[in-house]
């Protein structure tokens, strides 16, 4: 399975889907359940994603890595429940296109207001266009849409690590 926003939707093989396989390239699958060929964790995540089709794909793929995932469809969502008595969470993953708040905006009020917590910032366009005068050093990792189960389960696990992906 390929999640990506461009064209708002989640491709899949159905032969592959069948075989509870998501494929990124031909050469290259991961298995999900009990014989995840990905790194995974236990650690908490908020999911910022306006598309529910991907918000709630990208839940099931992180909870499948053992994460414990919330899925919200706005930053100010995130923002909120963050500011209840809710269990903190190690990384926020934010899609960048959003209405009202951007992704690039709720990390940098995550940055002030939660320094603790890794983001990932993820987005159908280039570095390039999401970063116009080029990504400020340590600010936040970038993962670029469509991304398969492996990438997305190295990048996430590589930003908790503290190695992020450039």
């Amino acid at each position: 399975m390929t999640v990506s926003s461009s064209n708002r939707a989640l491709s899949s093989d159905a032969n592959t889907l069948e075989k509870n396989t998501f494929e990124r390239r031909p050469d290259e699958s991961v298995e999900t359940g009990s014989n995840v060929e990905a790194p995974g964790g236990t650690e908490r995540i908020a999911v910022a994603e306006d598309d529910p089709m991907i918000r709630k794909a990208v839940q099931h793929l992180l909870e499948d890595l053992g994460y414990q995932v919330e899925a919200y469809p706005s930053g100010t969502e995130v923002l909120a429940a963050m500011s209840r008595d809710c269990p903190p969470i190690a990384l926020l993953l934010t899609d960048h296109e959003m209405p009202g708040l951007t992704g690039y905006d709720l990390a940098q009020q995550f940055r002030v207001e939660y320094p603790a917590v890794h983001v990932l910032l993820a987005s159908g366009d280039s570095k390039e266009r999401v970063f116009p005068n080029g990504k400020p050093n340590n600010w936040p990792p970038f993962l670029r849409k469509p991304y398969s189960v492996r990438t997305l389960a190295r990048t996430v696990r590589g930003v908790l690590d503290g190695a992020a992906p450039e």
